[in-house]
Protein backbone atom coordinates (compact mmCIF):
# COMPACT_ATOMS: atom_id res chain seq x y z
CA UNK A 1 0.00 0.00 0.00
CA UNK A 2 2.93 2.38 0.61
CA UNK A 3 3.90 1.98 -3.03
CA UNK A 4 0.41 3.13 -4.06
CA UNK A 5 0.70 6.25 -1.88
CA UNK A 6 4.07 7.23 -3.35
CA UNK A 7 2.62 6.82 -6.85
CA UNK A 8 -0.23 9.16 -5.95
CA UNK A 9 2.16 11.83 -4.68
CA UNK A 10 4.16 11.66 -7.91
CA UNK A 11 1.06 12.01 -10.07
CA UNK A 12 -0.21 14.99 -8.07
CA UNK A 13 3.13 16.71 -8.50
CA UNK A 14 3.00 16.26 -12.26
CA UNK A 15 -0.47 17.79 -12.44
CA UNK A 16 0.47 20.77 -10.26
CA UNK A 17 3.32 21.64 -12.63
CA UNK A 18 1.40 21.29 -15.88
CA UNK A 19 -0.35 24.70 -15.88
CA UNK A 20 -2.68 25.62 -18.72
CA UNK A 21 -1.36 23.11 -21.25
CA UNK A 22 -2.81 19.93 -19.75
CA UNK A 23 -4.68 19.11 -16.58
CA UNK A 24 -5.74 15.59 -15.73
CA UNK A 25 -7.55 14.68 -12.54
CA UNK A 26 -10.24 12.33 -11.35
CA UNK A 27 -13.48 13.30 -9.63
CA UNK A 28 -15.47 10.62 -7.84
CA UNK A 29 -18.49 9.95 -5.68
CA UNK A 30 -18.79 7.18 -3.10
CA UNK A 31 -21.57 6.16 -0.71
CA UNK A 32 -19.61 4.93 2.32
CA UNK A 33 -22.48 2.89 3.82
CA UNK A 34 -23.18 4.05 7.36
CA UNK A 35 -19.77 5.38 8.31
CA UNK A 36 -20.54 6.17 11.94
CA UNK A 37 -18.26 6.80 14.87
CA UNK A 38 -18.84 4.55 17.93
CA UNK A 39 -20.26 7.26 20.18
CA UNK A 40 -23.93 7.85 20.91
CA UNK A 41 -25.17 11.24 19.74
CA UNK A 42 -28.26 12.05 21.82
CA UNK A 43 -29.57 14.40 19.11
CA UNK A 44 -29.75 11.73 16.37
CA UNK A 45 -30.97 8.17 15.92
CA UNK A 46 -27.53 6.56 15.77
CA UNK A 47 -28.11 4.00 18.53
CA UNK A 48 -27.68 1.00 16.23
CA UNK A 49 -24.11 2.04 15.45
CA UNK A 50 -22.74 2.02 18.98
CA UNK A 51 -20.95 -0.79 20.84
CA UNK A 52 -24.19 -1.73 22.61
CA UNK A 53 -26.40 -1.20 19.57
CA UNK A 54 -27.89 -3.89 17.34
CA UNK A 55 -24.95 -3.58 14.93
CA UNK A 56 -22.34 -4.02 17.67
CA UNK A 57 -20.36 -1.12 16.18
CA UNK A 58 -17.09 -1.45 18.08
CA UNK A 59 -13.76 0.36 17.78
CA UNK A 60 -12.35 -2.66 15.95
CA UNK A 61 -15.13 -2.52 13.36
CA UNK A 62 -14.77 1.25 13.02
CA UNK A 63 -11.06 1.02 12.27
CA UNK A 64 -11.64 -1.83 9.82
CA UNK A 65 -14.09 0.44 8.02
CA UNK A 66 -11.55 3.26 8.11
CA UNK A 67 -8.82 1.10 6.54
CA UNK A 68 -11.22 -0.25 3.92
CA UNK A 69 -12.33 3.24 2.93
CA UNK A 70 -8.73 4.40 2.66
CA UNK A 71 -7.98 1.43 0.42
CA UNK A 72 -10.74 2.45 -2.00
CA UNK A 73 -9.56 6.07 -2.18
CA UNK A 74 -5.98 4.90 -2.71
CA UNK A 75 -7.13 2.66 -5.56
CA UNK A 76 -9.03 5.54 -7.17
CA UNK A 77 -5.76 7.50 -7.06
CA UNK A 78 -3.58 4.88 -8.77
CA UNK A 79 -3.82 6.00 -12.40
CA UNK A 80 -4.82 9.63 -11.96
CA UNK A 81 -4.84 11.90 -8.92
CA UNK A 82 -8.22 11.93 -7.25
CA UNK A 83 -8.64 15.69 -7.01
CA UNK A 84 -12.17 15.63 -5.60
CA UNK A 85 -14.35 12.96 -4.03
CA UNK A 86 -17.90 13.51 -2.84
CA UNK A 87 -19.08 11.13 -0.15
CA UNK A 88 -22.31 10.41 1.67
CA UNK A 89 -23.39 8.49 4.77
CA UNK A 90 -20.70 9.99 6.98
CA UNK A 91 -21.82 10.82 10.50
CA UNK A 92 -19.69 13.83 11.33
CA UNK A 93 -16.36 15.65 11.12
CA UNK A 94 -14.75 13.14 13.48
CA UNK A 95 -15.13 10.37 10.90
CA UNK A 96 -13.74 12.54 8.08
CA UNK A 97 -10.84 13.72 10.24
CA UNK A 98 -9.94 10.11 10.99
CA UNK A 99 -10.06 9.28 7.28
CA UNK A 100 -7.96 12.23 6.11
CA UNK A 101 -5.58 12.48 9.08
CA UNK A 102 -5.53 9.00 10.65
CA UNK A 103 -4.65 6.99 7.52
CA UNK A 104 -1.87 7.31 4.91
CA UNK A 105 -4.14 9.82 3.14
CA UNK A 106 -2.57 12.33 5.52
CA UNK A 107 0.48 12.42 3.23
CA UNK A 108 -1.68 13.73 0.40
CA UNK A 109 -3.06 16.56 2.55
CA UNK A 110 -6.73 16.17 1.65
CA UNK A 111 -8.95 18.97 2.93
CA UNK A 112 -12.69 18.62 3.30
CA UNK A 113 -15.97 20.54 3.40
CA UNK A 114 -18.75 19.23 5.62
CA UNK A 115 -21.90 20.42 7.36
CA UNK A 116 -23.98 18.56 9.92
CA UNK A 117 -27.36 17.99 8.29
CA UNK A 118 -30.75 17.52 10.01
CA UNK A 119 -31.10 13.92 8.82
CA UNK A 120 -32.72 11.92 11.67
CA UNK A 121 -29.92 9.34 11.65
CA UNK A 122 -27.26 12.03 11.48
CA UNK A 123 -25.72 10.99 8.16
CA UNK A 124 -24.31 13.72 5.94
CA UNK A 125 -22.63 14.45 2.63
CA UNK A 126 -19.12 15.88 2.37
CA UNK A 127 -16.45 16.81 -0.16
CA UNK A 128 -12.78 15.84 0.08
CA UNK A 129 -10.29 17.62 -2.19
CA UNK A 130 -6.59 18.04 -2.93
CA UNK A 131 -5.77 21.76 -2.60
CA UNK A 132 -3.09 21.63 -5.30
CA UNK A 133 -5.76 20.50 -7.78
CA UNK A 134 -9.03 22.03 -6.58
CA UNK A 135 -9.24 25.42 -4.86
CA UNK A 136 -12.64 26.17 -3.28
CA UNK A 137 -13.89 29.74 -3.68
CA UNK A 138 -17.26 29.42 -1.99
CA UNK A 139 -19.48 26.71 -0.54
CA UNK A 140 -22.80 26.37 1.21
CA UNK A 141 -25.39 23.84 2.24
CA UNK A 142 -28.84 23.87 0.67
CA UNK A 143 -31.48 22.82 3.16
CA UNK A 144 -34.15 20.43 1.93
CA UNK A 145 -37.61 20.76 3.52
CA UNK A 146 -40.08 18.58 1.65
CA UNK A 147 -43.71 19.72 1.71
CA UNK A 148 -46.24 19.15 3.11
CA UNK A 149 -44.25 17.72 6.04
CA UNK A 150 -42.19 20.69 7.25
CA UNK A 151 -40.97 18.79 10.32
CA UNK A 152 -39.28 15.79 8.72
CA UNK A 153 -35.76 16.44 7.49
CA UNK A 154 -33.39 14.81 5.04
CA UNK A 155 -29.79 15.31 3.96
CA UNK A 156 -28.71 18.78 2.88
CA UNK A 157 -27.24 19.37 -0.57
CA UNK A 158 -23.63 20.54 -0.54
CA UNK A 159 -22.73 23.12 -3.20
CA UNK A 160 -19.06 23.97 -3.76
CA UNK A 161 -17.55 26.43 -6.23
CA UNK A 162 -13.84 26.21 -6.99
CA UNK A 163 -11.02 26.40 -9.51
CA UNK A 164 -9.64 23.23 -11.09
CA UNK A 165 -5.91 23.80 -11.48
CA UNK A 166 -5.44 27.15 -13.19
CA UNK A 167 -7.99 26.26 -15.81
CA UNK A 168 -11.58 27.21 -14.98
CA UNK A 169 -14.33 27.39 -12.38
CA UNK A 170 -16.23 24.24 -11.45
CA UNK A 171 -19.53 24.09 -9.57
CA UNK A 172 -20.12 20.83 -7.69
CA UNK A 173 -23.33 19.60 -6.07
CA UNK A 174 -23.01 16.62 -3.69
CA UNK A 175 -26.37 14.95 -3.05
CA UNK A 176 -27.99 12.08 -1.22
CA UNK A 177 -31.63 11.94 -2.29
CA UNK A 178 -34.32 10.59 0.08
CA UNK A 179 -34.46 6.81 0.21
CA UNK A 180 -37.18 4.49 -1.04
CA UNK A 181 -37.90 3.32 2.49
CA UNK A 182 -41.69 3.14 2.80
CA UNK A 183 -42.20 2.19 -0.83
CA UNK A 184 -41.37 3.60 -4.25
CA UNK A 185 -44.77 5.17 -4.85
CA UNK A 186 -44.93 6.73 -1.39
CA UNK A 187 -41.49 8.35 -1.66
CA UNK A 188 -41.08 9.33 -5.30
CA UNK A 189 -42.35 12.87 -4.65
CA UNK A 190 -39.48 13.41 -2.19
CA UNK A 191 -36.79 12.68 -4.73
CA UNK A 192 -38.60 14.68 -7.37
CA UNK A 193 -38.68 17.66 -4.99
CA UNK A 194 -34.91 17.49 -4.38
CA UNK A 195 -34.34 17.19 -8.13
CA UNK A 196 -36.37 20.38 -8.63
CA UNK A 197 -34.16 22.21 -6.14
CA UNK A 198 -30.95 21.23 -7.94
CA UNK A 199 -32.48 21.93 -11.35
CA UNK A 200 -33.40 25.45 -10.21
CA UNK A 201 -29.89 26.01 -8.83
CA UNK A 202 -28.24 24.93 -12.09
CA UNK A 203 -30.64 27.15 -14.07
CA UNK A 204 -29.57 30.11 -11.94
CA UNK A 205 -25.89 29.41 -12.56
CA UNK A 206 -26.44 29.04 -16.31
CA UNK A 207 -28.36 32.30 -16.51
CA UNK A 208 -25.28 34.08 -15.19
CA UNK A 209 -22.88 32.08 -17.37
CA UNK A 210 -24.30 29.85 -20.08
CA UNK A 211 -20.98 27.95 -20.21
CA UNK A 212 -20.79 27.25 -16.47
CA UNK A 213 -19.08 23.95 -15.63
CA UNK A 214 -21.38 22.01 -13.32
CA UNK A 215 -21.06 18.52 -11.87
CA UNK A 216 -23.93 16.93 -9.93
CA UNK A 217 -22.88 13.80 -8.08
CA UNK A 218 -24.60 11.62 -5.57
CA UNK A 219 -26.67 8.67 -4.50
CA UNK A 220 -29.93 9.69 -6.12
CA UNK A 221 -31.89 6.59 -4.99
CA UNK A 222 -33.41 6.44 -8.47
CA UNK A 223 -32.15 5.10 -11.78
CA UNK A 224 -31.31 7.46 -14.67
CA UNK A 225 -34.59 6.63 -16.43
CA UNK A 226 -36.75 7.33 -13.38
CA UNK A 227 -39.01 10.38 -13.17
CA UNK A 228 -36.96 12.46 -10.73
CA UNK A 229 -33.88 12.22 -12.94
CA UNK A 230 -35.10 11.90 -16.53
CA UNK A 231 -38.17 14.15 -16.37
CA UNK A 232 -37.16 16.64 -13.69
CA UNK A 233 -33.44 17.07 -13.18
CA UNK A 234 -32.37 16.35 -16.77
CA UNK A 235 -35.52 17.55 -18.52
CA UNK A 236 -33.63 19.64 -21.07
CA UNK A 237 -30.41 19.21 -23.02
CA UNK A 238 -28.36 21.46 -20.75
CA UNK A 239 -27.49 18.61 -18.38
CA UNK A 240 -26.01 15.30 -19.54
CA UNK A 241 -26.38 12.23 -17.33
CA UNK A 242 -23.17 10.28 -17.85
CA UNK A 243 -24.78 7.20 -16.28
CA UNK A 244 -27.80 7.07 -18.59
CA UNK A 245 -26.45 4.25 -20.74
CA UNK A 246 -24.39 2.60 -18.00
CA UNK A 247 -24.62 -1.18 -18.27
CA UNK A 248 -22.98 -1.88 -14.94
CA UNK A 249 -24.93 -1.12 -11.78
CA UNK A 250 -23.63 0.57 -8.66
CA UNK A 251 -25.66 -1.39 -6.10
CA UNK A 252 -27.62 -4.63 -6.02
CA UNK A 253 -30.99 -5.51 -4.49
CA UNK A 254 -31.60 -9.23 -4.74
CA UNK A 255 -30.73 -10.19 -8.30
CA UNK A 256 -31.26 -6.67 -9.68
CA UNK A 257 -28.53 -4.11 -10.21
CA UNK A 258 -29.45 -0.41 -10.03
CA UNK A 259 -27.58 2.74 -11.03
CA UNK A 260 -28.43 5.01 -8.10
CA UNK A 261 -24.96 6.58 -7.92
CA UNK A 262 -24.73 9.08 -10.74
CA UNK A 263 -22.64 11.89 -12.20
CA UNK A 264 -24.37 14.56 -14.27
CA UNK A 265 -22.55 17.38 -16.06
CA UNK A 266 -23.37 20.43 -18.16
CA UNK A 267 -23.29 19.79 -21.89
CA UNK A 268 -20.47 22.26 -22.45
CA UNK A 269 -18.11 19.86 -20.61
CA UNK A 270 -18.60 17.15 -23.24
CA UNK A 271 -15.78 16.75 -25.80
CA UNK A 272 -17.92 17.40 -28.89
CA UNK A 273 -19.34 20.63 -27.48
CA UNK A 274 -15.92 21.87 -26.39
CA UNK A 275 -14.49 21.24 -29.87
CA UNK A 276 -17.21 23.42 -31.38
CA UNK A 277 -17.31 26.24 -28.82
CA UNK A 278 -14.01 26.48 -26.97
CA UNK A 279 -12.81 29.32 -24.78
CA UNK A 280 -9.33 30.12 -23.45
CA UNK A 281 -9.29 27.02 -21.25
CA UNK A 282 -11.89 24.29 -21.06
CA UNK A 283 -12.70 21.54 -18.57
CA UNK A 284 -13.52 18.41 -20.54
CA UNK A 285 -14.92 15.03 -19.47
CA UNK A 286 -12.42 12.56 -20.92
CA UNK A 287 -14.15 10.50 -23.64
CA UNK A 288 -17.45 11.99 -22.45
CA UNK A 289 -18.15 9.15 -20.04
CA UNK A 290 -18.22 8.12 -16.40
CA UNK A 291 -16.99 4.87 -14.95
CA UNK A 292 -17.93 2.52 -12.12
CA UNK A 293 -14.98 1.40 -9.98
CA UNK A 294 -15.45 -2.36 -9.95
CA UNK A 295 -12.32 -3.32 -8.04
CA UNK A 296 -12.23 -7.03 -7.26
CA UNK A 297 -12.03 -6.45 -3.50
CA UNK A 298 -15.31 -4.49 -3.60
CA UNK A 299 -17.20 -7.53 -4.91
CA UNK A 300 -17.83 -11.08 -3.77
CA UNK A 301 -19.62 -14.14 -5.12
CA UNK A 302 -23.40 -14.03 -5.01
CA UNK A 303 -24.26 -17.62 -4.18
CA UNK A 304 -28.00 -16.96 -3.99
CA UNK A 305 -28.64 -14.94 -7.16
CA UNK A 306 -25.57 -15.72 -9.22
CA UNK A 307 -22.79 -13.49 -10.46
CA UNK A 308 -21.32 -10.99 -8.05
CA UNK A 309 -22.64 -8.81 -5.24
CA UNK A 310 -21.22 -6.02 -3.13
CA UNK A 311 -18.70 -6.81 -0.41
CA UNK A 312 -20.66 -4.88 2.20
CA UNK A 313 -19.96 -3.78 5.75
CA UNK A 314 -23.31 -5.24 6.86
CA UNK A 315 -25.91 -7.47 5.28
CA UNK A 316 -28.92 -6.60 7.39
CA UNK A 317 -27.71 -7.05 10.96
CA UNK A 318 -24.93 -9.47 9.99
CA UNK A 319 -21.47 -7.97 10.02
CA UNK A 320 -19.53 -8.87 6.86
CA UNK A 321 -16.55 -6.59 7.41
CA UNK A 322 -16.51 -5.41 3.81
CA UNK A 323 -16.46 -2.00 2.16
CA UNK A 324 -19.86 -0.61 1.16
CA UNK A 325 -23.22 -1.49 -0.35
CA UNK A 326 -22.43 0.88 -3.24
CA UNK A 327 -19.64 1.08 -5.81
CA UNK A 328 -17.77 4.35 -6.41
CA UNK A 329 -18.35 6.21 -9.67
CA UNK A 330 -15.93 8.65 -11.25
CA UNK A 331 -15.05 10.85 -14.22
CA UNK A 332 -11.66 11.90 -15.50
CA UNK A 333 -11.29 15.56 -16.42
CA UNK A 334 -8.93 17.14 -18.89
CA UNK A 335 -8.39 20.86 -19.00
CA UNK A 336 -6.40 22.48 -21.76
CA UNK A 337 -6.09 25.62 -23.83
CA UNK A 338 -7.38 25.21 -27.37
Amino acid sequence: MKQVVFTIIFLCSVVSLSGHDTLLCRIAFYNLENFFDIYDDPTTNDNDFTPRGIKGWSSKRFYTKLRNTYKVIAALNEKLPLGVIGVCEVENKFVIEKLTQGTPLKRLKYNYIHYDSPDPRGIDVALLYLPNIFSPIDYRRIEVVIPPDTVARTRDILQVKGIVGDCDTLHIFVCHFPSRYGGLGATIHKRDFVAQIIQAETDSLLKVNKEANIIIMGDLNDDPADESIKKTLCRNETLVNLMENMREGTLKHGALWNVFDQIIVTKNMMPATVAENHTECNIVVVEGKAMTARYSFLLTEDEKHGGEKLNRTYSGSRYDGGFSDHLPVYVDLEGKSL
